[in-house]
């Protein structure tokens, strides 16, 4: 048994239980109270789809932490590793019948919860792992978000020449909303791609694109009859040194 909290602000707290581990190759932890919502590759910073991190952000809330409950089943061997994370949160709700859902925002009033449903499965072999979060939230007025991410990342592979120096990443992220009647169905999309240089192992150099479109009602990524100063990409060069 634990408990895990931010203590500075109690941005989130989660109490939990573990079963499994101590020399099985299976582990199940299950928890809640305001839990960091495991969606993406990983959920404390997941805030780089749209090519921007940290509270530069513009899709996803900077911190997805919200009051829920999770249970978190990983399974070893040897270099190979198999993860499951199902949850149910305090979810979203549209302020409007005809309001464009806010990611960051748009929230569940306390006195009217809408409960999120979501699940994120990963694979993981030596440097490589790849993740496929789901989640799917009742908006109301007949409305539905059904938000989808595929999330790659490749550690560096020290073992082989020249590529031992370099990492990768990569994702993609889908929000349809649905329901209402009649094309008033859009969706919100988001990616990155970043590359990291590592010359040593306490500095890298990393470049870092991404795509943010919204209220999307054609098209995989962007519907062009609908850009808007909202609809961009991004690109920026980070240099990070580590004591």
């Amino acid at each position: 048994f634990g408990l895990s909290i931010e203590i500075l602000s109690l941005q989130f707290w989660e109490a939990h239980a573990r079963l499994g581990g101590h020399g099985r190759p299976w582990r199940l932890i299950v928890g809640g109270g305001k839990i960091i919502v495991p969606f993406g590759a990983d959920p404390l910073v997941h805030q780089s789809y749209g090519g921007l991190a940290g509270f530069d952000q513009r899709i996803l809330p900077p911190i997805w932490a919200v009051e829920g409950v999770a249970a978190h089943f990983l399974f070893e061997r040897g270099r190979f590793a198999v993860t499951n994370d199902a949850y149910v949160v305090h979810g979203y709700a549209l302020p409007r019948a005809d309001a464009v859902l806010n990611l960051q925002a748009d929230f569940s009033s306390s006195d009217d919860v809408r409960l999120g449903y979501g699940d994120r499965v990963g694979v993981a072999f030596l440097g490589a792992s790849a993740w496929y979060s789901a989640y799917l939230n009742t908006l109301g007025f007949g409305r539905l978000l059904f938000m989808q991410a595929a999330d790659l990342t490749i550690a560096r592979p020290r073992s082989v020449p020249v590529l031992g120096h370099f990492s990768l990443g990569a994702g993609l992220l889908r929000a349809d909303v649905s329901g209402g009647g009649p094309g008033l169905d859009y969706y919100q999309f988001g990616s990155y791609l970043w590359l990291r240089y590592h010359p040593t192992d306490w500095l890298f150099f990393q470049y870092r694109q991404g795509l943010r479109t919204y209220e999307n009602r054609r098209g995989l990524i962007l519907d062009e009859t609908r850009l808007s100063p909202e609809d961009m990409s991004t690109h920026n060069f980070e240099a990070v040194a580590r004591c």
